[in-house]
């Protein structure tokens, strides 16, 4: 399903799915965001959730943990443990970042990074995510295709094929996530 068409810029925190249905930032399984970051702070603590941080505007940010220090520069993505809520500080000035989120006890997020290129077979019980980072970006899901614009997201859930044929310059911040047997 297309979740989102032409945010562009005029968002300022733009969660563009919270699954399942019907759930909040307290109760949901999976969150996938679009968010500015204008200032260092304290990230939120989300407890049992896996975060994904991927920078697509701007320098990059530097994050400390109470342990160890990471430096996630544009077009990086760094995946960590909500629970641990990280200082983050800008590098360079604002940035915007893709989250990608899911409770560990129903999803495992398998790979999240940007490409040029997918050509995957879904297996049941699994999710795939690809967010436009370019326009006019061509995407099969099974039989449906579709051209997503800039900042278009599509997700496709259960078995079959998901594809993004190379083309110049186009790129998407691409998640596949496994549902948790249980």
């Amino acid at each position: 399903c297309l979740l989102s068409r032409g945010l562009g810029d005029v968002y300022k925190r733009q969660d563009m799915a919270l699954l399942p249905d019907g759930s909040d930032h307290h109760t949901f399984e999976m969150r996938f965001a679009l968010s500015p970051i204008v200032k260092d702070g304290i990230f939120s603590q989300f407890p049992g959730i896996e975060r994904v941080i991927t920078p697509i505007k701007g320098n990059g940010l530097h994050l400390a943990f109470e342990t160890s220090e990471v430096t996630v520069p544009l077009h990086q993505s760094h995946r960590f443990d909500t629970g641990l809520t990280p200082v983050g500080s800008l590098v360079n000035g604002p940035i915007e970042v893709v989250n990608v989120m899911a409770r560990r006890s129903d999803w495992d997020i398998l790979e999240c990074g940007i490409t040029d290129t997918i050509a995957m077979e879904r297996l049941p019980g699994d999710l795939v995510f690809a967010f436009a980072l370019t326009g006019d970006v061509p995407v099969r899901v099974g039989s449906e295709a579709v051209t997503l614009a800039l900042h278009d997201a599509v997700i496709a859930t259960g078995a079959g094929d998901v594809q993004l044929v190379r083309a110049d310059h186009q790129q998407v911040l691409f998640a596949h996530l496994r549902r948790v047997a249980g």
